[in-house]
């Protein structure tokens, strides 16, 4: 299975996920702008328009097991 998940490395963690607003089902999250978002995948439809619109590259498709 693949789910959508934010990689650390690539995210400066920095500023405000533009995720968070585009993600038609509010399946991104964040806390503060100097954290990491978060994706919950249960909420995830896996739409990619999180992976178009971040500048960083960070959001991916992985695959889970």
């Amino acid at each position: 299975m693949r789910e959508v998940k934010v990689n650390k490395e690539k995210c400066p963690a920095d500023h405000w996920c533009v995720g968070i607003k585009a993600c038609p089902e509010k399946a991104i999250s964040q806390e503060d702008k100097d954290k990491y978002p978060v994706v919950d995948c249960y909420r995830c439809i896996k739409c990619n328009i999180c992976i178009e619109l971040c500048p960083y590259g960070a959001i991916e498709r992985k695959h889970v097991f």
